[in-house]
């Protein structure tokens, strides 16, 4: 989607990422989007990143939390499986809390 949208003349875009150093985010720089830092845990930080925004996409990445050795904990703890944890997660941060 980014990339039709790049194509197209009055479109400005801006990723947001936690990590705008990272190898995916630069290569989406060196495209012309501007990159800018999110905090899933900190709200203040989704309202500087879309100011003066028009539409918002978003996509979240599901498989960083079912990689992440928390969510089997917590699994295990709750005598759950690590899928739900990681998809409570993700519902969670896919709330834009502006």
């Amino acid at each position: 989607m980014a990339n039709t949208f790049l194509s197209q003349p009055g479109w400005n875009l801006r990723g947001v990422t936690r990590k705008p150093s990272s190898v995916t985010a630069v290569r989406w720089q060196n495209k012309g989007i501007e990159t800018v830092y999110r905090d899933m845990d900190q709200p203040a930080s989704m309202r500087r990143a879309l100011k003066g925004a028009t539409a918002v996409f978003g996509v979240t990445d599901f498989w960083q939390h079912i990689k992440n050795p928390e969510a089997h904990r917590q699994a295990d703890e709750w005598e759950g499986v690590a899928n739900e944890i990681a998809f409570r997660r993700e519902i969670e941060e896919g709330k834009v809390r502006i």
